[in-house]
């Protein structure tokens, strides 16, 4: 294991952290303006990336690509008329390969987003947005990155899709959407809002799959972006590399809840998962979400995970000692439930406890998740020794 010590001359606030081939990436603020800063390990040396510095700009997102490129992800905040939503790409050594500036609707916030990382050719940017100042989300936005021509960027709000609000109940669902359809032919947004953390996006050979999850914030508030983790990096190992949607940004934005105090949550639960399908252009096109049963933690944590197998697409949590799983069809209106033990280690042991809130689902490789937790375990067949015993487990699950 090598280590580095980074030295910098300036107040510097990280939100991001990434590694592009040998350099590490660092996303963040000085003052309340956006900056990137290379660090070569192979040099030993830091170099500010040119092109922040931006009065009244976010950094949405700095997400590394396949290729070892990185993609940085801005928006205009303040009371200025015409908005921009910012795209650039750069090189492993910090040099602009693509800028691409998107127009956004005057009376549209823009309060998180992100960009997939080039597996194929086209680039999507998927995000929430609110209507004003909030925080809440009213919807999803997507635009297709092209810099050679004029892009619209598509607003989506949250009760036009099949299955996104489900958590609130099966009653409530039809009057919600109803009220939402009333208003939009008025010429209004729609009232309804919720709090949606992005995860992470995966790309088809067709069209994009976007990973979310809905919770509540016993604070109300709908951006503390801080992950922890028992691994100490994240929220653990992702295929991904330390790039997912919730692995590389960490509370420490000056635009969080509109001022430069932290807010801490003192409880977040964790009320649905979604998988919303997006096509090439960037338009909605299916979805498929699964409640998480009274999940609760001191602070937003990513709860699930999905695997595509080309067939049919797997949406799992785990909670206590067992794995809940969904299985649905891309337009295809039939699912499937199913329920998993946590296998233990000896057929003899009985799961006295489960610690609540030190775990979690990942999908790992191919078709693969890799659950983990922390158990009280009690063994009555050892008879020589205390049979009680605390674990810390992972298993692997493949969804059949």
């Amino acid at each position: 294991m090598s280590t580095y010590e980074i030295k910098h001359q300036v107040d510097f606030r990280i939100t991001h952290f990434s590694m592009a081939g040998n350099n590490a990436v660092f996303g963040g603020y000085i003052v309340r303006e956006p900056a990137v800063f290379l660090y070569s390990t192979l040099e030993n040396q830091t170099k500010v990336v040119p092109g922040f510095f931006l009065h009244d700009t976010e950094l949405l997102d700095l997400r590394v690509n396949h290729n070892n490129t990185f993609n940085v992800l801005m928006t205009e905040r303040g009371s200025k008329e015409q908005k921009k939503l910012i795209v650039r790409t750069y090189d492993e050594n910090g040099t602009m390969l693509m800028d691409d500036i998107i127009s956004v609707d005057r009376d549209v916030n823009l309060i998180a987003g992100m960009t997939s990382s080039l597996l194929k050719d086209e680039m999507i940017v998927i995000g929430t947005y609110g209507i004003g100042t909030s925080r809440q989300a009213t919807g999803l936005f997507s635009v297709m990155v092209d810099p050679f021509s004029e892009q619209t960027i598509r607003y989506t709000d949250l009760t036009q899709f099949n299955h996104l609000i489900d958590y609130v109940g099966t009653k409530r669902v039809p009057k919600i959407k109803q009220s939402a359809h009333e208003q939009r032919l008025k010429g209004k947004s729609s009232s309804f809002r919720s709090n949606v953390a992005l995860v992470r996006i995966q790309e088809l050979p067709k069209g994009f799959l976007l990973l979310a999850e809905v919770y509540n914030s016993s604070t109300g508030s709908s951006n503390l972006n801080y992950w922890g983790s028992p691994y100490g990096y994240g929220n653990g190992y992702s295929p991904y590399g330390p790039y997912g949607g919730f692995n590389n940004r960490y509370y420490n934005t000056p635009y969080s809840f509109n001022n430069n105090n932290p807010i801490h949550n003192t409880e977040v639960k964790m009320l649905e998962s979604a998988v919303i399908l997006f096509d090439d252009t960037g338009k909605p096109d299916w979805d498929e979400s699964i409640d998480l049963d009274d999940i609760k933690y001191p602070a937003l944590e990513q709860v699930s995970d999905f695997i595509d197998n080309g067939k049919g697409i797997t949406l799992a949590y785990k909670k206590d000692s067992e794995v809940f799983s969904k299985r649905a069809f891309i337009h295809d209106s039939n699912s499937e439930m199913d329920t998993t033990k946590i296998k233990l280690k000896n057929e003899t042991d009985v799961v006295r406890n489960e610690a609540e809130g030190d775990g979690g689902m990942r999908q790992w490789y191919t078709n693969y998740f890799y659950t983990w937790g922390y158990q009280s375990i009690k063994d009555p067949a050892r008879k020589a020794e205390d049979p009680n015993r605390y674990v810390f487990y992972i298993n692997k699950l493949r969804p059949e």
